[in-house]
């Protein structure tokens, strides 16, 4: 059993990597960042994807099991986090609805001081809620 796309590649394994891919991209990274939220558009999850895919297919020779399976896994996770966008997005609008419902925050200071402050938030994006980058890990784990 094999597991692709699910690491960095390791500089010692393939040591003129970073001579092709200038910028790269793994799962595990990017399921970092959906932990970490780092991720405020569904369109930044989707280019790291994107980048995740086209990385192999840039490095690889069109006839390896790395670019087909790049080629595989984009065609079927292109379209699954396409399929989910509407749902990230209503997540999203209700969130903001919410902070706009409560339009400011009590900050208590120090002694007996509080203020008033107004809540300005950015985009958030609740997309470990519906696309699930375990759905990719399990998509590309394969055997042979």
């Amino acid at each position: 059993m094999y597991v692709l796309f699910t690491q960095p590649v390791d500089p010692k394994l393939v040591p003129d990597y970073a001579t092709v891919i200038k910028n790269p991209m793994d799962l595990s990274t990017m399921r970092a960042k959906v932990e970490r939220s780092f991720y405020p558009t569904i369109d930044e999850f989707l280019s790291d994807f994107q980048l995740v895919c086209d990385n192999a297919r840039l490095y690889n020779a069109k006839d390896t099991l790395y670019w087909k399976q790049a080629d595989k896994l984009w065609e079927w996770g292109s379209k699954a986090i396409e399929r989910d966008r509407k749902t990230v997005m209503d997540k999203d609008e209700e969130m903001l609805q919410a902070v706009k419902d409560e339009e400011t925050l009590d900050i208590v200071g120090m002694g007996d001081y509080s203020s008033n402050v107004q809540v300005n938030r950015g985009p958030i994006m609740n997309i470990d809620k519906s696309v699930d980058v375990s759905l990719l890990l399990c998509f590309i784990t394969a055997t042979s």
